[in-house]
């Protein structure tokens, strides 16, 4: 008779699990930032302002 066995993956700790989105969301936000510096946004009424 063959065994057969279940693995199971370790659950996530949700205390760990929402500081590591937090670390992601600042990192993401700095780093949105600083493109934004370097680069303004688009301005969309812009195309109103070209003369043909």
């Amino acid at each position: 008779m063959a065994m057969t066995y279940i693995q199971f993956d370790e659950p996530i700790n949700p205390i760990e699990a929402s500081k590591e989105g937090a670390v992601k969301r600042t990192l993401k936000k700095v780093f949105i930032g600083i493109i934004e510096k370097v680069i303004p946004k688009a301005n969309p009424d812009f195309e109103v302002k070209l003369h043909p």
